[in-house]
């Protein structure tokens, strides 16, 4: 599993962050929850799928490992140290990455609370001009900014990929079916994952899930995009100092705010039930741009584009 971004932004974020403590961390097999000592609370989609038992073990492991002052050293260090604990190497991935992006999350969330600063800014409002044109785009993940791009008038093409795909494939094709009917003149199509790497450059525009960061799929996509394609990464998982990601070729960031009360949301249930209203709908979104824009056909450069 690749995590070079996840791993570049914890580094990072280890020269701007001190004297942090992790208070508590919360295994589900819907979202793992993180919480610092200050209440600063990060989240990452879970693709791990154990046992509540096994997830109760870990986690009391887990804060054995990562609780205390944050050392970000020995936090990147997490995936080979579940060796003892987990013999499934699937599952070790899985479990260090959303463990490691919750954590990097948490450690991320003054600074998007305080609306960025000389790095990035927050805005509350989604550009007007988002999508720049484009006609093609590439979705990850089914559902985002998947029916926003279907809506957009000048797309003529949009494609979804979704791991869940052969899984859900009935669900997805009734909703994408009901899309073709609404818009016909539009191309929408789905798949479970993409054929080829040139396959990627045909899209003028990729939205990338934040989940990506949990499942070692992000830096395929960013090694693989059009060089002038507009690249998001959106989601709940999303919520990170963004330096990182737009040194990787992400042009900006879709994403919220947690609350600390997701971590009791959390404590309730193993299958994460109970954060769904929150995570799915019930936080406000905020956009991530870089301080000082690209100056190019893709950089948000006019004041009005934050404005409206």
């Amino acid at each position: 599993m690749n995590n070079r971004v996840l791993l570049d932004t914890l580094a990072y974020l280890g020269r701007l962050v001190f004297n942090v403590r992790l208070t508590a961390l919360h295994l589900t097999r819907f979202f793992t929850v993180a919480i610092l000592d200050d209440s600063s609370t990060g989240a990452a989609m879970s693709y791990y799928t154990l046992s509540d038992e096994a997830l109760w073990r870990l986690e009391r492991y887990l804060m054995d490992f990562c609780g205390g002052p944050i050392d970000i050293g020995r936090l990147v260090t997490l995936q080979d140290k579940l060796g003892t604990e987990i013999e499934d190497s699937t599952e070790r991935a899985y479990i260090a990455a959303s463990v490691m992006t919750s954590i990097a999350s948490a450690l991320s969330s003054k600074f998007i609370r305080a609306g960025g600063d000389e790095c990035f800014q927050v805005i509350h409002r989604l550009p007007t001009n988002w999508t720049k044109g484009a006609e093609s785009a590439l979705v990850v993940g089914f559902g985002g900014f998947l029916e926003p791009l279907i809506e957009t008038e000048t797309m003529k093409e949009i494609h979804v990929v979704d791991l869940r795909y052969e899984r859900k494939k009935d669900e997805f094709s009734s909703q994408i079916q009901i899309w073709k009917q609404n818009h016909p003149c539009k191309m929408i199509t789905a798949s479970a994952e993409v054929s080829h790497e040139t396959g990627l450059r045909k899209f003028d525009l990729l939205s990338i899930t934040g989940s990506t960061l949990c499942n070692g799929t992000l830096e395929f996509f960013l090694s693989n995009v059009r060089e002038d394609a507009i690249v998001i990464l959106q989601g709940q998982s999303a919520s990170l100092y963004p330096q990182v990601l737009f040194q990787s070729g992400v042009q900006w960031v879709a994403t919220t705010l947690k609350p600390a009360t997701l971590g009791t949301l959390a404590r309730e249930r193993r299958d994460g039930a109970p954060m769904r209203p929150l995570l799915q709908g019930g936080l406000p979104w905020l956009y991530l741009f870089p301080r000082v824009v690209r100056h190019d056909s893709h950089a948000f450069h006019c004041e009005d584009d934050f404005n409206h």
